[in-house]
């Protein structure tokens, strides 16, 4: 056993020089340069944790601040697609479902969420509503920042009882901010802008509900 013992302790002598050789070079940057290497960042829990039920997705914009209705669909597709990825929720109901509903009832916009809910056939709504969506805002230097502001809450159709958030009857915040730098503006520059920021908000949604990475300061764009 010591001779075992030693052996590792004469080959981690052999291998300490080269491995400290980074710290020599890269001077007082290296415990950071370290931790960034093989630390990850911590994950941030989920704020809550639904049950895995028949849910729909029901994106309100009662002000009508999305520049296009079909964005709706881009964010409603965003959260299904995480959630389903990180196998949270496995079982949506159909998005014409809703569309259909939002088109032939005249009072749809007065309805409960927990109605709209059993109108489809879920167990639970996952409600969504826009308050601020700015997908194109240059400054000077034709660098964007758009920004979406959405209000979220899961409703328990069967009872009408707010599941999420405990605390709040407007529902969580969550704000979503990208940067895109371009040297000019054009129509197709900002359709894209707004779809990425429709998904990018429904990522942000989805990811109150399960444990998930933060994103890299500066992100945005291209993360």
């Amino acid at each position: 056993m010591m001779i075992h013992d030693s052996f590792r302790l004469s080959r981690i002598g052999r291998l300490a020089p080269a491995f400290l050789l980074p710290l020599v070079l890269v001077g007082c940057a290296a415990p950071g340069f370290l931790l960034d290497a093989f630390m990850p960042p911590d994950r941030i829990p989920a704020a809550y944790t639904p049950a895995d039920r028949t849910t729909v997705v029901f994106v309100d914009d009662p002000g009508n601040v999305l520049p296009q209705s079909s964005l709706r669909a881009t964010l409603v597709a965003a959260v299904r697609h995480n959630l389903t990825q990180e196998e949270v929720i496995t079982t949506f109901v159909a998005g014409n479902r809703l569309a259909t509903a939002r088109l032939n009832e005249p009072d749809f916009s007065d309805w409960p969420i927990d109605r709209v809910g059993r109108h489809v056939e879920a167990e639970q709504v996952l409600y969504i509503r826009v308050e601020q969506f700015q997908s194109s805002e240059p400054t000077k230097t034709e660098t964007y920042r758009p920004r979406a502001i959405v209000r979220v809450k899961l409703i328990d159709v069967e009872t009408g009882q707010r599941l999420f958030p405990a605390r709040d009857d407007y529902g969580t915040r969550v704000t979503t901010t990208m940067f895109f730098r371009t040297q000019q503006e054009s129509r197709g520059t900002a359709a894209v802008l707004a779809q990425t920021l429709a998904q990018k908000t429904g990522e942000d949604v989805a990811r109150l509900f399960y444990r998930h990475e933060p994103r890299a300061v500066g992100s945005g764009w291209d993360d």
